[in-house]
């Protein structure tokens, strides 16, 4: 689970456990819920809601699976169709 970047700011344990814990049960959600995400998205959720001083691992696990997945579907959207077929070219 990517919570760390030698960068980022230095976390207390119990920091670390919280978030830890954020990542799990908004996986599951994800999981259970048949969507798509990326690791990374999630956890850069977690942390940027952590941040910002969410502290109710149920909420934070619940937007975090959101922005994850719709940061994932964004990534690989279809592009749209730009009308006709590819014989249509020729």
């Amino acid at each position: 689970m990517p919570l760390f970047n030698e960068a980022s700011r230095i976390y207390k344990p119990e920091e670390v456990t919280f978030m830890r814990s954020c990542f799990s049960h908004a996986a599951i959600i994800l999981e259970e819920s048949d969507r798509e995400y990326a690791a990374t998205d999630l956890s850069t959720a977690i942390i940027m809601l952590y941040q910002n001083g969410l502290r109710d691992l149920n909420y934070i696990a619940e937007l975090a699976s959101r922005l994850a997945h719709k940061r994932y579907q964004d990534r690989h959207a279809e592009t749209p169709a730009t009308g006709g077929s590819c014989r249509d070219r020729v």
